[in-house]
């Protein structure tokens, strides 16, 4: 939601992103400065554009491949631990800085490193990240459940949507961690969940 893709006169996919916002904001670029850039690099590098759509292709093909075994090892999963670790904001927690997403399949991935390893980092991630969010503005207090991310670094300013498969795996994430971590905070905000996913 929404789909931006670049595709070569063939049809193939040279460039492509989600959400563009109108004007650039936040360091992110605006739609008509991605335009611009785009064009600019179609009609001045096309031995690039086409090195770079046929780069997607391959990835595309990779990525549908299911002869792979489907298992990660521990050096993959040590790697992703590491790549969050670099991008955490451990000032007010999540990934990066603004906006903010709940990034509700990385939170589980960590909860399950947990288990796993016990590394006193990802209980800081986990923690930091789980409780700015059911503290913060991108949770509705009043109406329940989380709305689709923040807009700002601190998760105060929501982005005022709300999604029943965000809700849904972050209901989730709650249940688990307040399992793993006896918090009443965690069983608080996935009982608030739950309520505003069954409405």
């Amino acid at each position: 939601w929404p789909l931006t893709a670049f595709l070569t006169p063939d049809g193939e996919t040279f460039y492509g992103g989600t959400y563009f916002p109108p004007d650039g904001k936040f360091g992110r670029p605006g739609f008509r400065t991605v335009l611009a850039q785009v064009l600019r690099v179609y009609r001045e590098q096309r031995t690039q554009v086409a090195s770079q759509a046929g780069a997607v292709r391959n990835l595309i093909a990779q990525s549908l491949d299911e002869s792979g075994t489907g298992t990660a090892g521990a050096d993959l999963l040590s790697a992703a631990v590491s790549g969050m670790e670099r991008v955490f904001d451990f000032t007010h927690g999540g990934f990066g800085n603004a906006p903010k997403f709940p990034h509700p399949a990385a939170v589980a991935l960590l909860l399950n490193r947990w288990v796993d390893k016990a590394e006193p980092v990802v209980h800081d991630m986990i923690n930091a990240k789980l409780l700015a969010m059911a503290r913060g503005g991108i949770h509705d207090h009043l109406g329940g459940g989380f709305h689709r991310y923040s807009t700002d670094p601190r998760w105060i300013v929501p982005h005022f949507e709300k999604m029943s498969y965000d809700n849904s795996e972050l209901l989730r994430v709650y249940l688990d961690a307040a399992s793993l971590f006896d918090s009443a905070v965690y069983r608080a905000t996935a009982a608030d969940t739950a309520h505003w996913v069954r409405e």
